[in-house]
């Protein structure tokens, strides 16, 4: 503490190094933040290990993330079909030619993933398959199968069925060959356009080249495909309609949600806050210090990052509205004080220790973010504790220095902070008390509903949708009959491809015979002889395909119900095999996630505890300081159970803000009875009224994350209200009572601890 008052002096006597330093200090910064780039994904939330990392991105790739599925719905089905051609060619205008659309079946892009799927076959195939196989090469069985082609063929959807005929034609590897999203008769083929089974709907498909992440790339291209859209349906006297969903729309929409909502959040905050402190504040310019501190935290820590980093979460910068409510102590407390004291040297040496002691603390708590796989949750903590780092270096450095130079000669001895309408800070000892008695039942109520609160591993509730894609989605869902499945994925590794495709050889080799045999009924069938060349070709792979199986992904559509009986069978089935699904990847990530916060809770409540018992020097005084946090949690938490309000990956983060936040009006509260006890000098109630301000502002700074649309953003706004709204509390009621049973503890005659 010594060293920021030596240097406050020595400032005092070469302001011109002060002002210089400062200025140098922003431009640093400000250039350095600029370097910095913004990302929207909610997935950097998402603290996957390298195998969770490997099977999210088969589940991307093998769910065709990249692809924009666009739906036209009309009345009548050449309606439809003009309205989807000319969709086509006013979004290749849009695109230049750049990107296009594909609006009927590509039969030679079947052949293609037919044929490449095909080729893993050696792969995939058990013993138990090659046993079934082998069962049913009889003539009578190959007369059926081969009458029942012919039928198929004569379907009008026969065109998506001609490849998979063609390498398929005794139906052995059904299973393998049919993808999930085709099974079943969701769809109808006209004249090649793919129609929903209700003819209501027609479908075409848009493939973005740049992955279903890059937010700023498919924002373009979600703009030309609305542009195109409002274009078609303009000119087809709005008797269709055109919308477009997919995972690159959602998360176009979500970046924009998000970055809106930041906007009008942020925006809305400074307004309120504002108008909070220029009636709060009987001095405006004290406004001005507090926005020059809050700012240069925010740029300090900007500015530091970009130094070593490329980019940063938006949602971190969202976030940041609450780190304000943290921020805003330091200068406040500042700002009061020396309208209470004689010079700026006295204000620092009573308000240094419990400032620095608060922002140790704080900084400590947020930094227990960093070790975190999360990027965004890693971003988080260390833009928090820069920001913070950034204010409290302002607000005992250049702070003082700024304000005795623009202080007039005459002496305040009043305090300049004037709440209207807030009287909280005037509760005396015994209101107190008996409001300590209240606070005790309702924690003993609360406890009992806390261990029952549940986090909410479903990340489709913390996605923006808009009401038509959530409505397309489900539609779909519903018709291709996967409401009550999941796809399950098989993933496998091959490191010795040659055996596979040997053995395959050789199986077919020994049936040579049952071949010809397949040949000359398809021929008595009707079928011409280069049909199922296919097929001939495939039982007879080369040394060279052998390649095609060094990494091979198997997705199996299963009931809900026999989800896990079904794991388990595949992973008898494929003992080196990585099997999963979406919802358990989900539930994996984010029990890690769990974890994470419950080692975050732990190691933050222990480093503020020690610290706080370091400062005051007392394990009891630690503990008093320490009791509102842990009363706060169980607040939270049952309060949280009541409301049916859950904890998602986001506002969980919430652990972070209490420790933060809860510490730092602790600390000077304690510290206000140790120094009113000790001197007999009134302070408290100056402490108070500082914090009952910050508090304000730290309300109105997240209170408007409650407006947000974006179910992640007021998940955060919500929780954090109720979070913060159960520090505050704790902190004024509990630390004086507790301290008074404390000296009639310490003064009772048989007590010797002292």
């Amino acid at each position: 503490m010594k060293l920021f008052l030596h240097l406050y002096d020595y400032l005092v006597g070469h302001r011109w190094l002060c002002w210089g330093a400062l200025i140098f200090l922003i431009a640093a910064l400000a250039l350095s933040a600029l370097r910095l780039h913004y990302t929207e994904d909610i997935l950097a939330f998402l603290p996957f290990d390298d195998t969770q990392k490997e099977q999210f991105a088969i589940y991307q790739e093998q769910a065709q993330a990249q692809t924009i599925t666009l739906i036209v719905q009309g009345d009548d089905v050449d309606e439809m079909i003009d309205a989807i051609e000319m969709f086509a060619e006013n979004f290749e205008e849009e695109t230049g030619g750049q990107i296009g659309c594909r609006t009927t079946v590509n039969t030679d892009l079947l052949w293609q993933q037919t044929d490449s799927v095909s080729r893993l076959l050696p792969f995939l195939l058990t013993e138990e398959d090659y046993s079934r196989i082998d069962s049913l090469l009889t003539k009578e069985y190959m007369r059926q199968q081969l009458a029942a082609d012919r039928q198929k063929l004569l379907m009008p959807q026969s065109g998506m069925l001609q490849p998979l005929i063609a390498v398929d034609p005794l139906s052995f590897f059904a299973e393998y060959l049919t993808p999930p999203q085709q099974s079943g008769s969701a769809f109808d083929i006209i004249d090649g356009y793919i129609f929903s089974a209700d003819h209501s709907r027609v479908i075409a498909f848009i493939d973005s080249p740049y992955g279903s992440n890059e937010s700023g790339n498919n924002a373009r291209l979600v703009d030309a495909v609305s542009s195109a859209a409002a274009k078609t349906m303009q000119d087809t006297a709005q008797r269709v309609s055109i919308r477009a969903t997919g995972s690159p729309v959602i998360s176009v929409g979500n970046a924009r949600r998000i970055k809106l909502d930041t906007i009008i959040a942020v925006s809305i905050a400074v307004v309120l806050i504002a108008l909070l402190l220029f009636f709060s504040l009987q001095r405006k310019c004290d406004i001005l210090y507090m926005l020059l501190t809050i700012t240069f935290g925010m740029l300090f820590a900007l500015g530091i990052m970009g130094f070593f980093m490329s980019e940063i979460s938006l949602i971190v910068l969202g976030i940041s509205s609450v780190i304000v409510g943290i921020a805003v102590n330091y200068p406040l407390h500042v700002i009061v004080h020396r309208d209470l004291r004689q010079d700026m040297h006295t204000t620092l040496e009573e308000v240094l220790s419990p400032l620095i002691i608060g922002n140790i603390t704080t900084v400590a708590a947020f930094l227990c973010l960093v070790p975190l796989k999360a990027k965004a949750l890693h971003d988080l903590g260390l833009f928090a504790a820069l920001m913070l780092i950034g204010t409290i270096l302002f607000s005992v450095v250049f702070l003082p220095q700024i304000m005795e130079y623009k202080r007039q000669s005459s002496t305040r001895t009043h305090s300049s902070i004037s709440i209207p309408f807030i009287h909280i800070h005037t509760l005396t000892l015994r209101q107190n008390n008996y409001i300590a008695l209240v606070v005790l039942l309702l924690t003993v109520f609360f406890a009992f509903f806390a261990p029952r609160l549940t986090f909410d591993s479903d990340l489709h509730n913390i996605n923006y949708m808009t009401i038509e894609q959530q409505a397309d989605i489900d539609y779909f869902l519903e018709i291709a009959g996967h409401k009550t499945t999941q796809t399950v994925y098989v993933a496998q590794q091959i490191d010795e491809p040659g055996l596979y495709v040997e053995r395959w050889n050789k199986f077919w080799q020994d049936r040579a015979g049952m071949m010809q045999v397949f040949c000359q009924e398809a021929g008595k069938a009707g079928f011409r002889p280069d049909a199922f060349y296919p097929f001939l070709q495939l039982t007879s792979l080369s040394d060279s395909d052998a390649g095609y199986g060094l990494s091979v992904v198997r997705q199996i559509e299963v009931e809900q119900d026999w989800l896990n009986e079904e794991k388990n069978r595949l992973q008898q089935l494929y003992p080196d095999a990585q099997i999963f699904d979406v919802k358990t990847l989900n539930q994996a990530v984010l029990s890690n996630l769990s974890d994470n916060f419950n080692y975050i809770g732990f190691t933050c409540s222990l480093i503020v505890l020690i610290f706080l018992c370091i400062n005051l020097r007392s394990l009891w005084l630690g503990l008093i300081a320490f009791s509102p946090m842990l009363i706060a949690w169980i607040w939270i938490l049952g309060t949280m159970y009541l409301c049916d309000i859950h904890f998602n990956i986001v506002n969980i983060i919430l652990a972070t803000f209490i420790f933060g936040q809860g510490d730092d009006y602790t600390i000077f509260i304690t510290e206000g009875l140790i120094y009113e006890d000790r001197t007999g000098k009134p302070i408290l109630a100056a402490y108070k009224r500082s914090i009952v301000l910050s508090a304000l502002i730290m309300f109105v700074g997240i209170g408007v994350l409650v407006i947000a649309r974006h179910p992640a953003m007021h998940s955060l706004g919500v929780v954090t209200i109720l979070g913060m709204a159960a520090v505050v509390l704790m902190a004024y009621i509990i630390p004086p009572a507790l301290y008074q049973l404390y000296k009639r503890i310490r003064r009772h005659p048989g007590n010797t601890d002292q």
